[in-house]
């Protein structure tokens, strides 16, 4: 079974799902990068790159955006994802 179908196949259950939820419950995954990337009124988005041997996963989650929301099921998806190089060019002063 792939990393992205174990993924796939966990239960958010009623405390939703995370980058730590998934290290919880797969052995040997990495997390690589997990940032928010939007706050809203009520959840914060965040996006985590996980990993394991070759395969690497993307997470979008949403966690609650105040303390009275804790414990909410909040939308949470995985897809697949591959890795890309970018070339940046900075300048300096001479």
């Amino acid at each position: 079974m792939t990393l992205l179908d174990e993924c796939k196949a966990l239960e958010s259950g009623y405390n939703g799902m995370s980058a730590w939820s998934v290290v919880d419950e797969i052995d040997d995954v990495e997390i690589i990068e997990d940032k928010v990337v939007d706050r809203r009124r009520w959840v914060v988005v965040s996006r985590a790159i996980l990993k394991r041997g070759d395969e690497v996963v993307g997470l979008s989650y949403e966690s609650p955006a105040t303390e009275y929301q804790e414990g909410g099921d909040f939308n949470h998806e995985f897809y697949a994802v591959e890795p890309y190089e970018v070339t940046v060019t900075k300048y300096r002063k001479v």
